[in-house]
């Protein structure tokens, strides 16, 4: 469509203004919200469940502030269901997160304590 549209427009030997013109009117960008992730990793990410999805959105989040993070860990992250807390462990070994690796392993160990 882009491309159909500047060659009308260079055939009929408008000036650059107009070229630029059509550029950026079929340039447009659609964004979503930032709170949640996008469609795609919806759809990538099958092994992973939606709260699994959140919890690690809000991890990496949270990674910088280890207060909020201890906190958010005690109240959300230990309420997750194993498979939930395993594949949220698998998903921070493949980015080569040590240390939220780490955090979720702990809730891991004290789920396996427990029952």
């Amino acid at each position: 469509m882009l491309r159909l549209a500047l060659r009308r427009v260079s055939s009929s030997s408008s000036s650059t203004a107009t070229t630029t013109a059509v550029i950026n009117s079929s340039s447009r960008f659609i964004t979503g919200s930032a709170s949640k992730p996008s469609l795609s990793i919806w759809r990538r990410k099958k092994e992973l469940g939606k709260e699994g999805l959140i919890i690690t959105k809000e991890l990496k989040r949270l990674q910088s502030d280890p207060v909020r993070l201890d906190r958010f860990v005690r109240s959300n992250v230990s309420r997750l269901l194993k498979s939930d807390l395993v594949s949220v462990l698998f998903e921070f070994q493949r980015q080569d997160n040590v240390f939220l690796s780490i955090k979720v392993l702990g809730c891991v160990m004290v789920y396996e304590k427990v029952s």
